[in-house]
């Protein structure tokens, strides 16, 4: 008689990283914690990750991005996958779950109205695209994670631009201004059939 026994064999695959497993295009890590920046001076755009994007993000880790453009130029930056682990209702410190803040890169808090918190309570932003329009020339983005739960994290991207030059690509900007052309053509085609309606007074 003989026995039959199976074996489940696994493969196995690691590799040493230095940069945290962030997944990025045309930055730099400054330091050699979970820190990078991305000037305008390399590229005008590109992307950038949380830790080990698509797999999950480490508990207990702190990164941050800094985008840098020129004086004139304003960011443009979407999240395009976010799952951030979230228990928090405020999306902030209260250390009830991950978190990602938006904020100026000013250290003067007078100047840092602008700050936002973004995660993932009740199903917040999970699989929906998040798009910031930055009207200053630099920002700061902060990754937050606590020693629970983690999920797979961001994919962002990001584009510099000269300050008025989303209203010729056609952004929201450009199509204010075509519909105020449109009512001022209208105005002054009403104007112009009244006055051709209108008598001429007689001497």
């Amino acid at each position: 008689m003989f026995n039959k026994y199976s074996f489940i064999t696994y493969d196995i695959e690691y590799r040493f990283v230095y940069d945290y497993g962030v997944n990025k295009s045309h930055g730099k890590q400054i330091s050699p914690d979970c820190d990078f920046s991305f000037h305008s001076s390399t590229s005008k755009s590109g992307f950038f990750t949380s830790p080990n994007y698509p797999g999950l993000y480490p508990v207990d880790i702190i990164c941050e991005y800094r985008l840098v453009g020129y004086q004139n130029e304003v960011i443009d930056l979407e999240f395009q996958e976010f799952d951030v682990e979230s228990n928090s209702v405020r999306c902030s410190t209260d250390g009830d779950g991950d978190y990602v803040e938006v904020r100026s890169c000013s250290t003067l808090s007078i100047l840092d109205l602008g700050r936002k918190y973004y995660c993932q309570n009740v199903g917040q932003y999970k699989n929906n695209t998040i798009r910031i329009n930055w009207r200053k020339s630099c920002l700061i983005i902060k990754f937050f994670s606590n020693n629970m739960i983690v999920r797979h994290g961001f994919l962002a991207t990001y584009r510099f631009s000269i300050s008025g030059a989303n209203s010729l690509r056609g952004g929201n900007s450009g199509r204010l201004i075509q519909l105020s052309l449109l009512c001022l053509t209208f105005i002054h085609f009403c104007v112009f059939k009244t006055l051709q309606m209108k008598p001429l007074n007689s001497v």
